[in-house]
């Protein structure tokens, strides 16, 4: 596989893209499995709650 390697444990990594070089932030990536939708707990309007202006993340529901 180019650019990154399965270990034993099952999971995928890779230095691709880990924003070293260029002086680029790196890329960010959450990735959630067997979670309810999110949209379907919180209702569609939840990023509007939950981001400010600035992208930044603010938590409304401690649940």
């Amino acid at each position: 596989m180019e650019g990154g390697d399965i270990d034993e444990s099952g999971y995928y990594s890779s230095s691709y893209g880990s924003g070293s070089e260029g002086g680029s932030a790196p890329l960010r990536f959450i990735i959630i499995r067997h979670g309810e939708r999110v949209d379907v707990t919180y209702g569609g309007g939840w990023t509007q709650r939950a981001f400010d202006q600035s992208g930044r993340y603010y938590p409304f529901d401690s649940n």
